[in-house]
């Protein structure tokens, strides 16, 4: 491995760039060329920029911008309510899965008087609590509620692993060391500490190829939040970070015709089977709309090589999942949905016990492995790859 591939962000560039997976789906050259010449860049810039803007704003007073970049790092971690949409709305009053989570991170801090960082206090955590906090009223809701206390207390294993309080000291510890590549170590440091919520690798005919997706998103997020108020989060390396590649990203890149897949796989997604989280399918559309996000900033730099890069990836990730894919036009394509994660092996939990003969309860704890699978993936548990 060379010294750039050190770099946590540049192993998933070089390894999904360099994904040899064509005969799953590949990157259309001259749909590429067709997105290119069509580009809004300077609106893509702009949007791109703004990543903080919406997604991770709380109704919450924080005493420092440490303070809330460890509540960010844990949002990011528990951001998985997604594979949960149907149930979230038919038994929380409609509200979706954001809404839900965001809810249920604003009552931890306040129920805590803003110690819910703290290792001792997710540690802490039971599941009564997760269900009144995040007002999960249903059993249809209870794997929900398993997946939440399982990623609290690996934070809080994490945490006192390392010898740490709290995820705001862990965010200003890594921050602290002065390295000159300190988004870079921090996308590693949260994959390395707390590989459940955030080791997004999987193996594709013997490759491996990471994604590292809520690794980088925390680490962006921070970067675009804080970077002209605090000094410690303008980092010089952030240009590294790739694109945030999800279900979203996947779905508008298809559907502008710059990722495309075979007729099998095509039919598929439009039939809704599942494509399991790590599956060879899913893989392969990940890696490709990841790589054809690279390919669209680097020819975008080709036009003036003395030039600073016109657009980094991250930005078009942001733009192409919060602002195409969000439009009438792309957003319909999430009408035909493939379940991800749905098929997924068994993975060991004590609270997977179902009563005997209680099958409905039995389908719900199956589920929230799957969802587990897909959240440790980084991506969510249903997509919309059509």
């Amino acid at each position: 491995m060379n010294n750039e591939q050190r770099l946590f962000p540049e192993r998933v560039r070089a390894t999904c760039c360099g994904l040899r997976c064509a005969t799953e789906c590949w990157v259309d050259p001259a749909a590429l060329d067709s997105f290119l010449a069509s580009l809004p860049v300077d609106e893509v810039l702009s949007f791109g920029s703004t990543l903080s803007s919406g997604s991770c704003h709380f109704d919450v007073r924080f005493g420092s911008a440490a303070e809330e970049a460890g509540f960010i790092a844990l949002a990011h971690a528990l951001d998985f309510g997604s594979g949960f949409r149907k149930e979230l709305h038919e038994h929380c009053n409609g509200l979706g899965a954001w809404l839900t989570m965001k809810a249920g991170l604003e009552r931890m801090h306040a129920a805590s008087g803003g110690a819910c960082t703290g290792a001792e206090w997710l540690a802490a955590l039971d599941a009564p609590a997760v269900s009144r906090l995040f007002t999960l009223p249903s059993p249809a809701l209870d794997p929900l509620t398993v997946l939440i206390l399982r990623v609290a207390h690996e934070l809080a294993r994490g945490l006192r692993a390392a010898g740490i309080a709290s995820m705001t000291d862990f965010v200003r510890g890594v921050l602290a060391r002065g390295s000159d590549t300190p988004a870079c170590d921090l996308v590693r440091a949260l994959v390395e500490t707390f590989p459940l919520a955030f080791n997004d690798v999987h193996e594709y005919e013997g490759q491996r190829v990471c994604f590292y997706k809520k690794a980088q998103l925390v680490v962006g997020e921070l970067y675009y939040r804080f970077r002209k108020e605090d000094h410690r989060f303008d980092f010089p390396d952030a240009h590294r970070l790739t694109a945030f590649v999800d279900n979203v990203i996947v779905a508008t890149l298809r559907k502008a015709g710059v990722v495309s897949c075979t007729e099998a796989l095509s039919q598929r997604i439009s039939r809704c089977e599942p494509l399991p989280s790590g599956s060879r399918d899913e893989v392969a559309l990940r890696a490709a709309a990841l790589a054809a996000v690279e390919r669209v900033c680097t020819a975008l730099a080709s036009r003036d090589p003395r030039a600073p890069p016109p657009l980094l990836p991250m930005q078009l990730g942001n733009w192409l999942w919060g602002c195409l894919g969000k439009t009438p036009e792309y957003r319909n394509v999430g009408s035909n949905a493939a379940v991800v994660g749905a098929v997924m092996p068994p993975r060991p939990c004590a609270q997977r016990r179902a009563a005997a003969g209680d099958v409905q309860r039995g389908r719900q704890q199956r589920r929230s492995d799957a969802v587990l699978a897909a959240h440790e993936s980084g991506d969510e548990a249903r997509a919309a790859y059509d």
